[in-house]
């Protein structure tokens, strides 16, 4: 329903304000029309949204009076509204859940793909994984801890054991610990 207020002023009669109009709109869509700098500037309080403007308007033929089938009809028309809302938002989660879940486990399948060479319990060892940790998640396990005791190495490589030593593959790792094996032997 809209209402549509007027006030018709003649133009001989003395006033003690501007004559214009300030405010229109419904309860619906509120529109005020505002004056600055000169201008009028239309401001639309409540703008319907993309979806609302793309609906087709409700056919006037199909109104109805009220009865209490109207009635049932419209709260299960909700209650279903709300159940499938419901689920669409649980899924939503779970799709989400699933895809950080399948990020996190390809990043730690990648993290299995590296090796590196280290001390574990004071022998030199070939780690599976990165360095790395995040808190109390470590991202590698020794892969095969070898015969050379750390006090056998230079200081120099034990220094470099302390750092650890990145390789490309487990084949460029077996090759340091071999060449580690053979300066140990001279």
């Amino acid at each position: 329903m809209t209402v549509v207020v007027t006030d018709v002023v003649r133009p001989a009669a003395q006033v003690d304000f501007e004559p214009g109009a300030h405010f229109v709109g419904s309860a619906d869509h509120e529109v005020v029309i505002e004056e600055r700098r000169g201008g009028k500037i239309l401001r639309l309080f409540n703008p319907k949204s993309l979806l609302e403007l793309l609906q087709t308007p409700e056919d006037p033929a199909a109104y109805a009076p009220e009865s209490e089938e109207l009635l049932e009809k419209i709260l299960q028309e909700t209650r279903r509204k709300i159940r499938w809302r419901t689920l669409r938002i649980i899924a939503s989660w779970f799709l989400l859940a699933g895809v950080v879940f399948g990020i996190g486990y390809v990043a730690y399948e990648y993290t299995q793909t590296r090796f590196y060479v280290a001390e574990y319990q004071g022998q030199v060892t070939i780690f599976q994984g990165i360095r790395e940790q995040l808190g109390p998640l470590k991202f590698s396990s020794p892969y095969l801890i070898s015969d050379i005791e750390i006090s056998e190495l230079s200081s120099f490589q034990q220094t470099l054991i302390e750092r650890s030593i990145s390789a490309e593959s487990l084949e460029d790792a077996e090759r340091i610990l071999q060449q580690l094996e053979e300066s140990r032997d001279e």
